[in-house]
């Protein structure tokens, strides 16, 4: 076992009260819908804050192997936070990709080469649609397969370094593990043949996103056993949301409005309500969805990553103009005439 202590300390010993309670503040008032209207929503920075400590950069490889070497790398990210100016809020996670759900159904990991120091995934289930359908048939998985074991491990360690340092505990947030969303995980574990299914077969494709959909929701609330949900607000690389959950949907830039408003949406409404609500993250294009966001019942934000794929114009006017906070990269696109204290231009 690592000792963390010299780390732990250090990020302790930096953290600003003062500073960053107005950036957490600021971060509450955009999430809550608080911001005054008109006014940009732009966060206080940080000071930098430099240390004497000498800290090295974990690969995720080696984070994935060893838990302690996992919260390393997160006390990592604070640190980083710390050395610079930026006005997001500090964060850690067990950061185990995308494969964490799909491993609890039995989908083999996948680990990237050591060099590219990137996130794991997961094979597709071997079987094809018998593997889905034994899946669908079999018990609902433990939440202790695959990652899950290490995650809920890294939970409870956790909450004891929330115990012990008080800053830490107070001004970092705790984010929920990354749960994917029910397409998304679907296709992780059906692969791309996956998307013959919407129409040979929609009963078993329904079948498998109520089985995964159940499976996030009973996870993320095992997650708030051990990091208790205190205050409404979900976290996203530093970024604030109302609700409970991150719902990652990659997979639905593929789909028609009509298939997302059959496959997705009523799944993803499923997961708001039973955890009283969050975002959407999605990458790529979205905007032929964007009208079924802003109309999805308890959603309060949505997170894209690549606007210059996307018809801005369409992306302002059915979501922050509509009450429904964006976060969005800074890009070649005016914000003039829009909802401003909606939209982190990040």
């Amino acid at each position: 076992m690592m000792n963390l202590t010299p780390w732990l300390e250090d990020i302790e010993k930096r953290i600003n009260p003062e500073e960053e309670t107005a950036i957490c503040d600021a971060w509450k008032r955009f999430a809550l819908g608080q911001q005054p209207e008109g006014v940009p929503f732009t966060p206080p920075c940080r000071t930098p804050v430099n240390t004497e400590l000498e800290w090295k950069h974990i690969n995720i490889n080696d984070a994935i192997a060893d838990e302690d070497l996992m919260i390393l790398s997160q006390l990592e990210r604070c640190h980083a936070a710390l050395c610079s100016n930026g006005n997001t809020m500090m964060n850690m996670r067990p950061n185990y990709g995308v494969g964490i759900i799909s491993s609890m159904f039995g989908a083999r990991k996948f680990i990237m080469p050591y060099e590219m120091d990137t996130l794991p995934n997961v094979y597709a289930l071997e079987g094809g649609e018998a593997a889905i359908r034994r899946l669908v048939d079999s018990q609902a998985p433990t939440l202790l397969e695959g990652y899950g074991e290490h995650v809920f491990s890294i939970g409870e360690k956790f909450a004891e370094i929330r115990r012990k340092y008080p800053k830490i505990g107070k001004y970092i947030r705790f984010d929920n593990p990354d749960a994917q969303g029910p397409i998304d995980n679907c296709e992780l574990l059906w692969g791309s043949d996956m998307f013959y299914v919407f129409y040979d077969d929609p009963d078993l494709l329904h079948a498998l996103l109520d089985r995964v959909t159940d499976t996030i929701g009973r996870f993320i609330r095992k997650w708030q056993d051990y990091i208790p949900d205190e205050d409404g607000l979900v976290s996203y690389f530093g970024r604030l949301a109302k609700g409970n959950i991150v719902i990652r949907n990659d997979s639905a830039m593929n789909l028609s409005p009509e298939l997302f408003s059959e496959f997705i949406q009523p799944y993803d409404t499923k997961l708001l309500a039973t955890l009283g609500g969050g975002a959407v993250h999605f990458c790529g294009r979205g905007e032929h969805f964007a009208d079924l966001l802003a109309k999805t019942p308890l959603l309060s934000a949505v997170d894209m990553s690549q606007p210059h794929l996307n018809n801005m114009e369409k992306m302002l006017s059915a979501l922050p103009d509509q009450g429904i906070n964006l976060f969005v990269p800074s890009g070649r696109f005016s914000l003039e005439g829009h909802a401003v204290h909606r939209i982190n231009a990040y």
